[in-house]
C-alpha cells in the first residue's frame, strides 16, 4: 500500500492493516494520519482477526514455497511468529511448526538459522515465557513444545567462527536449556 493512498473503504483498510503487520501499534507509530482514517471506518475486531488469519495463512504458504528466496525466509518466519504469538491463533502452532521444519531444510545461512532459532525460543528473558516453545507448552501442546525445542537445537548445532555470533549462539543455547527445564523437556542425565 502506498503511504499517500487515502483509506476510504474496507479494501484500502485491509491493505493498510496487513502492510502494517496487522498491528495497531505500527499503524499509530508509522503514520498517525492514516491510522486516523483507518479508525474512522470503524473496522470491527472480528474483521481484523479475519485479515490477520489471512496474513498468517499467506505467510505460511510463502514459507513452504520453493519460489520464496531463501534470504527472506527468516524474516517471514519472524513476522508470522509474531502474529501467531498474539494469542488468538494457537490453532496455527502446528502449521507454523511444519513450515519451520520445512525452512530448516533449505536455509543454508548459519546466521539465518540462528535468527529462526531465536524466534522459536524467544528473544526476551524466559520469565516472560517468550517464543513458540512456551506458547505451545502454555497451550497444552507439549508435543509441539518438544518438537520446537528439537528444531531450535538442530538450527544452532554449528558453532560460529566469529566470537560475536558465537556468543549470541551460546546465549541462545543457554535460554534453550532454561526453556526446556521450565517446560519439563530437559534431557535426563544418564
Amino acid at each position: 500500500m502506498e503511504d499517500d493512498e487515502p483509506i476510504t473503504n474496507a479494501d484500502a483498510a485491509k491493505r493498510y492493516f496487513q502492510s502494517m503487520g496487522c498491528s495497531s501499534f505500527h499503524m499509530t507509530r508509522e503514520n498517525p494520519q492514516r491510522y486516523s482514517e483507518y479508525r474512522g471506518l470503524n473496522i470491527p475486531k472480528s474483521k481484523e482477526t479475519e485479515w490477520t488469519r489471512e496474513e498468517i495463512l499467506s505467510a505460511l504458504e510463502r514459507l513452504h514455497s520453493v519460489d520464496t528466496p531463501h534470504r527472506e525466509l527468516w524474516s517471514i518466519h519472524s513476522s508470522v511468529t509474531t502474529l501467531v504469538l498474539d494469542g488468538r491463533f494457537d490453532n496455527q502452532l502446528e502449521a507454523l511448526l511444519e513450515a519451520s521444519s520445512a525452512i530448516e531444510r533449505v536455509i543454508q545461512s548459519q546466521h539465518d538459522r540462528l535468527l529462526v532459532a531465536e524466534t522459536i525460543v524467544g528473544r526476551r528473558d524466559i520469565r516472560f515465557r517468550p517464543g513458540l516453545v512456551f506458547k505451545s507448552h502454555d497451550s497444552s501442546r507439549d508435543d509441539l513444545a518438544a518438537q520446537y525445542l528439537g528444531l531450535a537445537e538442530r538450527l544452532t548445532e554449528q558453532p560460529f567462527a566469529d566470537s560475536t555470533n558465537e556468543d549470541r549462539r551460546q546465549r541462545l543455547l543457554s535460554s534453550l536449556a532454561k526453556t526446556a527445564v521450565a517446560c519439563n523437556h530437559h534431557k535426563k542425565k544418564s
